[in-house]
């Protein structure tokens, strides 16, 4: 996704570089850092006690805005505090950058011109080593591989250092981007992330703010551009204290995890602003390059600009200014294409600023606007049901790209035959090759699963690139009664076929950690709550299954589904790097990385251009064509023979035993067949 890093000998270049760097930075923070403030509109008053010394400091309301708090004077860093909100008991402060005592404790002064940092050359103009890509580091690049891995159990250690440990280990992969799942503060010493509180401050537990900081350094000095996950459709139900300050959500909109951010009633500017600043402060204090936003259909707003669209505009903003590209991707399940059409302000700035234009949708669905083709997607927001994601001046939501578990869905059922749950909605015998080719299945045709209309279809133009695919991630796997991965039921020749589709494809393709080498470490979900929502928790888990056939998916008896809040269940999600001793393992590794040097360096597999494919899936076996690059697959488990277009083509890579002829390659057993026009390609 991101544009890999080339050395560069112009050292004097990078050093000024550098120094201009620092004095932007220099400024902006201490325009940002100067004064504590909090949004309290519930407050009369609110004070600041100083750890551990326990001086109380009275904060001011603000000239501009009485129903904000600014403390006068300026605390060093490194000072701890409580927040006061009309004498109550000591809470953190929301905008807290530190938690180093937990969710529950003091928050922490963080100076980032503290910060030591070595990654200037990763922002400097060079000359790109892959083809079709820019030349602009920091920019989006369609043959970039995004990489998902979770902090706490990516490494022994559980660390920011213990992950860098292996980054080494993704630069040899060939890995563009590093995706991290939440980091904000959580309940106890483990978690997912998605119940995080203190939006602005990496979690304790994994390093903090200079753990964070020397992660970014290593991956940027490997040519790897980071990816934050983030979470503003909800806070975490513990450590949350944002309601004795002010309506920062709202008994309005209700969402699965309880009330919804406060988007678009009284008091929504200060909510909005909360948001864009804790992205703001990430690109600018810690050098992000990209954001994953989380389940983005609960950010329920009827106010103009949607949420998203700000977003868009300001961080798209932020990124003109410092000379880069912030890369926005959300997650998903409405399947709009507004999602990743330019925003009103994008267009007026930029009329070609995208390929995917509201047009597009009025020319292949009978609606008038995108704000009736996504009315498609769900029912209007009464208080419970998420709202549908539109704009009313007919312009799109401006993410970059967005996440299609489509494709997921549609590959697991024709490689598992599992029929659970929403996968009974990819049985159909063309439901594979429609995704492949076009990402969406539901393009506002009837889901039964959920009991409605869903999604808008896919103008021939979109760019593959903005959609995000994937064969695993942290939820398709983890929300598994087990938290199992495809490695558990398939061989390697059938996972090797789904990593070729998957990274092979036009969209842009996602791996989760350690599926490079098909470890079979589940990742099942795991949290540390006190003992009254831990067991809400647990149960709410088990409620998730009622509508899944487990005897079809894991036979008699069914397993027990392992709790949540046992260590021993966080214990078993960390990957386990000893697989990689395996000569197995180690070969299915070098397939993968040579799949992603074939990606990078042949110009038809890099090509996101969707016009160049097309794909014939039948019920065992099938091709997909890439331009003049071929992929011939076959998952049976026996002897296959599977006609493919091969014409001049010669093969390239192969897993498992093919044997080649004029029309067709035979496997016997599950493997995949690569071509390419020459048979070559450059290895990492």
């Amino acid at each position: 996704m991101m544009q890999s890093c080339r050395k560069t000998e112009k050292d004097t270049e990078s050093t000024a570089l550098d120094h201009r760097m620092r004095e932007q930075d220099a400024l902006e923070k201490e325009r940002i850092m100067t004064h504590i403030k909090v949004w309290a509109p519930r407050c009369e008053h609110v004070e600041l006690r100083l750890e551990p010394q326990g001086t109380i400091l009275p904060m001011e309301r603000d000239a501009a805005d009485p129903s904000v708090f600014v403390l006068p004077s300026e605390l060093p860093a490194g000072q701890r505090y409580f927040l006061l909100p009309d004498g109550a008991a000591p809470v953190p402060d929301p905008r807290s950058r530190r938690q180093p005592e937990g969710i529950h404790g003091p928050s922490e002064i963080v100076d980032p011109n503290l910060f030591h940092w070595r990654d200037a050359q990763w922002f400097a103009q060079t000359e790109s080593p892959y083809p079709n890509q820019s030349t602009q580091l920091g920019q989006p690049a369609a043959s970039d591989v995004i990489y998902e891995l979770h902090v706490g159990t990516f490494s022994e250690h559980g660390t920011f250092q213990g992950a860098t440990e292996h980054f080494d280990h993704l630069a040899d992969l060939g890995v563009g981007t590093i995706e991290l799942l939440p980091i904000s503060p959580m309940p106890g010493t483990r978690g997912w992330g998605y119940d995080g509180v203190s939006l602005m401050a990496p979690y304790e537990q994994y390093g903090g703010p200079e753990g964070l900081v020397e992660l970014v350094n290593a991956a940027h000095e490997r040519g790897m551009a980071v990816c934050l996950d983030v979470v503003f459709n909800h806070f975490g139900p513990d450590g949350n204290y944002t309601a004795l300050f002010g309506n920062y959500t709202t008994s309005a909109h209700h969402t699965p995890w309880g009330e919804a951010l406060n988007l678009d009633g009284t008091g929504k500017e200060h909510v909005r602003a909360f948001i864009i600043d804790a992205l703001e402060q990430w690109v600018r204090d810690y050098h992000i390059d990209a954001f994953r936003l989380d389940a983005v259909d609960w950010l329920i707003d009827h106010s103009h600009p949607h949420i998203l669209a700000e977003i868009s505009d300001r961080l798209h903003a932020l990124g003109h200014e410092r000379g880069r590209d912030i890369t926005l991707i959300a997650e998903s399940d409405a399947n709009t294409v507004a999602m990743t059409s330019p925003t009103a302000a994008a267009t007026l700035d930029n009329p070609a600023a995208s390929n995917m234009t509201a047009s597009d949708i009025s020319a292949t669905t009978p609606v008038t606007s995108v704000t009736a083709a996504a009315a498609a997607v769900a029912p209007a927001a009464t208080g419970s049901a998420k709202t549908a994601l539109s704009s009313p001046d007919n312009s799109g939501l401006g993410m970059d790209m967005q996440w299609v578990d489509d494709v997921h869905h549609a590959l697991h059922v024709w490689l598992t035959g599992e029929r659970n749950a929403y996968y009974s909605e990819y049985t159909d015998a063309h439901a594979l090759s429609t995704t492949l080719a076009r990402g969406f299945w539901h393009d506002g045709v009837w889901d039964e699963f959920l009991g409605r209309r869903r999604g808008t279809p896919v103008p021939p133009g979109l760019d593959g690139r903005r959609f995000v695919v994937f064969d695993e991630n942290h939820d398709q796997v983890g929300n598994r009664l087990l938290g199992d991965r495809p490695s558990a039921k398939l061989s390697l020749g059938q996972l090797a076929v789904s990593r070729s589709l998957i990274l092979l494809s036009h969209f842009t393709p996602m791996l989760f950690m350690g599926e490079e080498w098909a470890t079979r470490t589940p990742f099942p979900y795991f949290c540390d709550h006190g003992p009254e929502i831990g067991a809400t928790i647990a149960s709410g888990r088990a409620q998730e299954f009622a509508t899944w056939d487990l005897e079809a998916a894991y036979g008699t008896p069914v397993p027990p589904i392992p709790d949540p809040q046992a260590e021993q269940t966080f214990a078993s999600a960390r990957v386990d790097w000893a697989e990689l001793t395996s000569p197995a393992h180690q070969r299915f590794f070098a397939f993968v990385r040579d799949l992603i040097a074939l990606r990078r360096s042949d110009p038809h597999f890099s090509n996101t251009d969707r016009s160049h494919t097309q794909i014939h899936i039948e019920a065992e076996g099938g091709w997909m064509q890439r331009g003049e690059g071929l992929v011939v697959f076959n998952k049976a488990e026996r002897d296959n023979r599977v006609a493919a277009p091969l014409e001049t083509r010669h093969l390239a890579l192969a897993w498992g035993d093919v044997h080649v002829d004029t029309t067709s390659v035979a496997f016997a057993g599950s493997g995949v067949a690569i071509f390419t026009r020459n048979g070559t390609f450059r290895r990492a």
